[in-house]
């Protein structure tokens, strides 16, 4: 997906993308890359919802020391920022009903 330059040759275009556990792994510059893959996948009026920890997430620490699971937490501030440099965009964030996973909501225009 990061190498590739025609994804919508290979793969076609989406009415709707959904991604939940992937962007907790990926660095910040590599998830500009892929948020930007993925949203250039999208038809015009199709969304993708991105997910990820927020940074609250109350079982962080139980989680990194005794479960050795370490992820990268985002601000909403952070999630904003992935979607900065797109083009035709309409984004908004929500969080589930335990606030601890945050979701960046993506429509093509």
């Amino acid at each position: 997906m990061l190498r590739g330059k025609s994804l919508t040759e290979r793969w076609g275009t989406f009415h709707c993308i959904y991604s939940m556990g992937l962007f907790d792994y990926l660095t910040p510059p590599v998830a500009r890359v892929v948020t930007r893959r993925l949203y250039d996948l999208l038809e015009p009026g199709g969304e993708v919802s991105i997910g990820n920890y927020h940074v609250g997430n109350p079982t962080r620490y139980y989680m990194e020391y005794w479960l050795d699971w370490v992820l990268y937490y985002r601000t909403e501030e952070e999630m904003m920022q992935l979607a900065a440099d797109l083009e035709g965009v309409d984004a908004d964030l929500f969080r589930d009903d335990s606030g601890v996973q945050m979701f960046l909501r993506l429509r093509k225009r």
